[in-house]
């Protein structure tokens, strides 16, 4: 089961479309520093939050813009493992997982990026292991501290 994104948060998903402008706003107006995830989530971010915390996919389009911001806010917020997956459908989701893993079911095509909470920008066993098992030769793997992300290959090393 998914929700698509447009729906379930338009305001959002405008914000996103438009590069993340309109996704945040700013306690009392100004930025409080990382420490307080930078931004507080507004009422459809937190309506987010919790759909995705209750195991539900989030349809993301294609050509959405501001991801990577997305998905390491979400992992700064809640301190869970998000992912960008295509599924057999060629649909993308969002999709939340906790500490350390992902669930992945059998109709995961592709595992396009996911972060790591410890922002620890190298591939676990399991992360090379569901990869290597949908055929994957790399992926985009997310440190949400530093809202940075690298394409590494299967193996997860450096090249």
């Amino acid at each position: 089961m998914y929700a698509n994104w447009g729906q379930m948060a338009p305001n959002a998903a405008k914000g996103l479309a438009r590069g993340g402008a309109g996704l945040y706003r700013k306690f009392g107006g100004r930025s409080t520093g990382l420490n307080e995830a930078d931004d507080f989530l507004n009422a459809p971010d937190a309506n987010l939050v919790r759909r995705l915390q209750s195991g539900v996919d989030v349809e993301i389009p294609a050509g959405t813009t501001g991801i990577r911001t997305l998905m390491s806010d979400l992992t700064l917020a809640t301190g869970n493992e998000t992912a960008l997956l295509r599924l057999s459908d060629g649909t993308r989701v969002l999709r939340m997982g906790g500490p350390t893993s992902v669930s992945l079911g059998r109709n995961v095509k592709r595992i396009v990026a996911h972060t790591h909470p410890s922002g620890r920008l190298k591939f676990s066993g399991f992360d090379v292991g569901a990869m290597s098992a949908r055929g994957q030769h790399s992926s985009v793997i997310i440190d949400a501290r530093a809202n940075m992300g690298a394409r590494l290959p299967v193996t997860g090393e450096w090249s």
